[in-house]
């Protein structure tokens, strides 16, 4: 190796060196005892060994989420906190709503208000990195996986998380392009006979008419230990008619763009709005 080749393999060591001790602390203990302030005794917060951003909440032996901060750097201009797995970990007996998505998202919206108020961490941001909110549940060898937020957009004119505060870019056009939407009359019905008896669905009824009484009824029979026949089949249903319009969903109503300008998709990069 020359000399020249030494310099050169010299300088990149020094680069690297600097580059690495410029990333910034995580400032682990603050936040766990932060994260441990707001949520109270029943939770327990975990420091995961995977990476340095992620942590956990739990309650008993379940977790409710896992979330990975990004502190703010050169490339990125604000502490980020990502929302990357939530669960319900609401225990069967409870009486209260403890352990439900709801729940646990308002612990994380006032963990982040509480880590603004600190000098650093004043504009925090809180991202939804994906909706992937969704109802599963199995029976026998039957297992139902039903998009939540798909069925929100279809009762409500907008997700789940949004209702909590979350929006993409393009709520406002979002909002307002799926209840014009949803007030359309319902097309292409096939249901059998008993469905027909179990939900308000005709062609007289709009497409929000329609997926609120099922929505309603796949509430029902995620509840129920024993399925016939007729509601296996019933819940087969509801999922063949959902996966029709998530897919006019995800590429009519929002569609994706490389265009951030353009870009509509509904269910990426959902900020809180403080």
């Amino acid at each position: 190796m020359n000399s020249k080749t030494k310099k050169d393999s010299k300088t990149k060591k020094d680069k690297t060196r600097k580059s690495r001790s410029s990333s910034p602390v995580m400032p682990t203990a603050m936040i766990m005892d932060v994260l441990q302030s707001v949520c109270g005794p029943l939770f327990r917060i975990v420091k995961e060994e995977t990476s340095s951003k992620d942590f956990s909440i739990y309650l008993d032996e379940t977790s409710c989420v896992k979330i990975s901060i990004h502190l703010a750097n050169s490339l990125r201009a604000d502490t980020e906190i990502h929302v990357d797995q939530l669960n319900n970990c609401r225990p069967e007996d409870a009486t209260g709503n403890t352990g439900s998505g709801t729940h646990t998202m308002q612990l994380l919206v006032e963990f982040t208000r509480t880590l603004r108020k600190m000098p650093g961490f004043e504009n925090t941001q809180l991202i939804v990195k994906i909706d992937a909110s969704r109802i599963e549940f199995k029976y026998a060898d039957h297992k139902f996986n039903f998009p939540l937020n798909i069925l929100y957009v279809l009762t409500r004119g907008e997700s789940w998380y949004n209702s909590l505060g979350f929006y993409e870019t393009a709520y406002e056009e979002n909002r307002r392009d799926a209840e014009t939407y949803i007030q359309t009359k319902m097309m292409n019905l096939k249901p059998s006979k008993e469905i027909k008896q179990k939900i308000t669905c005709t062609q007289m009824n709009t497409v929000q008419e329609c997926f609120t009484s099922m929505f309603g009824r796949i509430k029902i029979l995620s509840r129920q230990r024993i399925l016939s026949e007729n509601e296996i089949a019933e819940l087969k249903y509801y999922s063949k008619k959902i996966n029709e319009q998530e897919k006019i969903c995800k590429r009519e109503l929002f569609p994706k763009h490389e265009d951030p300008e353009k870009n509509r998709y509904k269910f990426k990069n959902l900020y809180y709005r403080f």
